[in-house]
């Protein structure tokens, strides 16, 4: 339009700053530390960080039941990012507790290596990996369809955090999980076999995610040792969490994401 001088300007259509919402559970709370630490002046977008509503031991915790994510979510465009932290156990609940027998994990056509002479116990790969594809499925791949189809925005899942490679660290945490569980001692497997049924859900969490049509957001790379394993700087007081630090860098891959519209897969 002109102004008084006859002169023409060009206006420019504002345009708002993307909403980015991060829903879950328990994974959730490394994020919620790593913003009450750091603030959100970090980010040059608003940040909503919910956790899912459960009963958990007879109370009831969390923001958002499922539903009533999805209905918040509709409003979203498509230059809007939901990321999804739900689940991220289910490797744990099969490979945390070390088993009455050693056993050895194998593909066909592996052999059993053993320079002990002893007889090893064999789990078939496929077994383990067929238990955990089916416990992501029935969990995560429920909500994150719906998440999926309630909203036109971009919808991304965080890999939960790798494994804890050190055995005396899990010794003297106290998991709530285990102890209801009526566990007399608690000794952890080798965390070799803690990161094989981790990988295993990695690889169940790509293919539902490719099903779906979203992306999975590996761990961060400077929060993993060269095996895979969680570095202990990262390490929350418990079994399977990751503190603010870990939090402090996937905050850095959301803001990568939405800034620059790359996905770590």
């Amino acid at each position: 339009m002109p102004d008084s001088q006859g002169r023409f300007w060009r206006l420019r259509k504002r345009t708002r700053a993307p909403r980015v919402y991060v829903f879950g559970d328990s994974h959730t709370a490394a994020i919620l530390r790593a913003l009450a630490y750091e603030g959100h002046s970090t980010l040059n977008f608003p940040l909503s960080v919910l956790r899912l509503r459960k009963n958990k031991g007879g109370e009831t915790v969390g923001d958002e039941s499922v539903e009533r994510f999805c209905k918040r979510i509709a409003r979203l465009g498509s230059t809007d990012h939901v990321f999804s932290a739900v689940g991220g156990n289910q490797y744990a609940v099969v490979s945390t507790l070390k088993h009455e027998f050693d056993f050895t994990i194998l593909s066909r056509g592996e052999r059993v290596q053993d320079s002990r002479g002893e007889r090893q116990h064999v789990v078939p790969r496929r077994a383990f990996q067929g238990l955990i594809e089916c416990e992501v499925e029935n969990s995560d791949g429920l909500i994150l369809r719906r998440i999926r189809d309630a909203t036109s925005a971009n919808v991304h899942h965080l890999s939960p955090p790798p494994p804890k490679s050190d055995n005396n660290f899990l010794l003297q945490c106290n998991e709530r999980f285990f102890s209801s569980m009526s566990v007399c001692e608690f000794v952890p497997t080798e965390p070799k076999i803690r990161l094989e049924c981790w990988k295993m859900q990695q690889r169940s969490l790509e293919m539902l995610c490719q099903s779906i049509g979203i992306s999975l957001v590996a761990p961060p790379t400077p929060t993993m040792t060269s095996e895979g394993f969680l570095i202990p700087d990262c390490y929350h007081g418990d079994i399977t969490h990751a503190n603010r630090r870990y939090g402090r860098w996937v905050l850095k891959q959301i803001s990568t994401i939405v800034n620059d519209g790359v996905c770590f897969k």
